[in-house]
């Protein structure tokens, strides 16, 4: 499978409906576009963000580095002592300038789409 040519399909769509980008958490949509299917991740962060241009990032747990070394886009691995959201927090700021309008994965667990929400509305306090 050409998973580089599906994430710039999916980036092209993003694009045309005026998003800057999506979130997209372990599963099929994240399946689709990777080719990986990660298992267990339940609450703990693990996010792909796919800008609607520029490479995609994947921000992980460090006990999946392995499964993600096939993955074709910047990886950043979170370890037990560190707060991901906060991770996520810096990579979003560095991603979406404006973020104006960001598709969310609908399967993200609600644990995830709270606290990301909260890093969302802190950042972009004008963007609902």
């Amino acid at each position: 499978m050409n998973y580089k040519r599906r994430i710039y399909n999916f980036q092209s769509h993003v694009k045309k409906r005026g998003f800057e980008g999506a979130l997209i958490v372990p599963g099929s949509n994240f399946y689709y576009l990777t080719g990986l299917n990660p298992l267990g991740t339940l609450e703990r962060l693990f996010v792909l963000i796919v800008p609607s241009q520029d490479s995609p990032t994947v921000i992980a747990p460090q006990i999946y580095e392995e499964e993600l070394s096939e993955f074709d886009g910047e990886v950043i691995l979170w370890s037990d002592s560190e707060n991901p959201y906060k991770i996520f927090a810096t990579k979003v700021r560095e991603t979406f300038k404006e973020s104006e309008k960001l598709l969310i994965d609908d399967t993200m667990p609600v644990g995830t789409f709270l606290k990301v929400q909260k890093v969302l509305d802190k950042y972009y306090p004008s963007s609902h």
